[in-house]
């Protein structure tokens, strides 16, 4: 079990026509993250382990954007209003479930398979994602690898949680339902062990 917790602050001024300071746009952006993870081992023989584990990742997220750039002076004051962007207080929670099989197939060549899973509460995304890998141990002291597995990232969360202003002072979440990020990674390697 593990927590955390992260902020970013942003804030920009603009300098009217005399020459005045003005803050135009304030942004806070607060997230408090719970992190529970377990996993087991277990060995069969002398060739084959599996390791399989989950993952869940609560985020408390705190957000707050005001604006007046390029904003109407609406109540006489000679300064553009404030435009309250986006206020939410949300928990988005991601389950991560994985299982992963390592065997040796002979002296020189190794098999991994495994297969990586998640779900994000917040817009039910799901993404599953195989993965497999070979070693060569071609020589003593060297190997060559290669692998495939299909990557999945959750949007960052002030993408996720973005407001559109579709009309003057009209604010609407457009972005709720982007799905993960989906890559698929090929990796060819070499290791040399000097040690031996």
């Amino acid at each position: 079990v593990s927590a955390s917790t992260s902020q970013n602050d942003f804030t920009q001024d603009n300098f009217l026509d005399n020459g005045e300071k003005l803050r135009s746009t304030e942004s806070s952006d607060v997230v408090n993250t719970l992190t529970l993870s377990s996993y087991i081992n277990q060995k069969f023989n002398a060739r084959t382990t599996l390791r399989a584990g989950i993952l869940i990742e609560s985020n408390a997220v705190d957000t707050d954007v005001r604006d007046r750039d390029n904003r109407p002076d609406l109540d006489g004051e000679g300064i553009p209003d404030w435009v309250q962007v986006r206020d939410l207080e949300e928990t988005l929670t991601l389950y991560q479930a994985y299982a992963q099989m390592k065997h040796k197939i002979s002296e020189k060549f190794t098999l991994n398979l495994g297969v990586h899973s998640q779900y994000l509460d917040f817009n039910e995304s799901f993404a599953l994602e195989p993965r497999v890998a070979v070693n060569w141990d071609f020589l003593p002291q060297h190997r060559l690898s290669l692998a495939y597995g299909i990557h999945n990232q959750t949007q960052p969360y002030p993408v996720l949680l973005f407001r559109e202003e579709v009309e003057p002072g009209l604010f609407r979440n457009t972005n709720e339902d982007l799905d993960f990020t989906r890559a698929s990674l090929f990796v060819l390697g070499f290791d040399y062990r000097p040690g031996g």
